[in-house]
């Protein structure tokens, strides 16, 4: 494993990247990108009214990239004003977000073994920045590669990645990937309740998180596999009988 490697003993720790923008006189500060599913993101409002529709960025079917500001949303309105439009503060927030994670010219990611945040013992990484974000760096695709590319290189595989709740992301290797991984996925997400990302793995695709779901028979070899479907499939699983430790 590179020198750069890090482990951290908190998954709940996080910090905010300072972003400022100035585009028409207006300054925008602590703007940072936030993963939701495509079902919180069209349904949330931003602003302090909270009235009109948060802006957000399809990524793939199932998650998408929206923007905090001081605990808020931003509505497109305000994305028009800092940046002249969604697109444009995409761009200009994952800039930033990968300059300040990388200004001391360290490897800017964090890992430790799954089984540390499993309680059981898992093939994987828990994986978060040195600002403590995690999720954020899968909503562009220059903040992606980064990470999967050190991955890819840490595993000595190809990454595959779950998101299961705000806060927390790990991957498995291809190779590695095994039912009780998936189990304890759907775990997390379960018991995120609403504020569930996605139980399912992903995979890095031209910059972007794919989703891979598949259609039926071999489960696992399907995942480790390049398979990618275009819609939402049903996949059973069984929940893990202890993924603290306890049984």
């Amino acid at each position: 494993m590179s020198s750069h490697t890090r482990e951290h003993h908190s998954s709940d720790t996080r910090s905010a990247t300072s972003t400022s923008i100035s585009t028409a006189g207006c300054t925008a500060r602590e703007i940072i990108p936030k993963l939701l599913t495509t079902r919180q993101a069209l349904q949330a409002k931003g602003g302090s009214a909270q009235v009109a529709p948060a802006a957000s960025l399809a990524l793939n079917m199932h998650v998408r990239c929206a923007f905090v500001q001081n605990g808020q949303l931003l509505t497109y309105s305000s994305c028009d004003l800092l940046a002249g439009g969604v697109a444009n503060l995409w761009n200009i927030v994952a800039a930033e977000v990968l300059a300040a994670a990388t200004a001391d010219d360290e490897q800017p990611f964090e890992v430790r073994p799954l089984h540390y945040l499993a309680g059981t013992a898992l093939p994987g990484l828990q994986v978060r920045s040195s600002n403590g974000m995690s999720s954020e760096w899968l909503t562009h695709p220059r903040l992606f590669h980064r990470m999967n590319t050190y991955l890819a290189q840490v595993l000595h595989d190809e990454p595959r990645w779950f998101a299961p709740q705000q806060g927390v992301v790990f991957t498995v290797g291809a190779g590695q990937l095994n039912q009780e991984v998936l189990d304890f996925a759907a775990h997390l997400a379960h018991s995120a309740g609403p504020a569930a990302i996605t139980g399912m793995p992903m995979k890095y695709l031209s910059g972007f998180p794919a989703q891979l779901c598949p259609a039926g028979g071999n489960v696992v070899q399907q995942l480790r596999g390049r398979q990618t479907t275009s819609g939402p499939q049903v996949l059973r699983r069984r929940h893990p009988q202890h993924v603290d430790g306890r049984r």
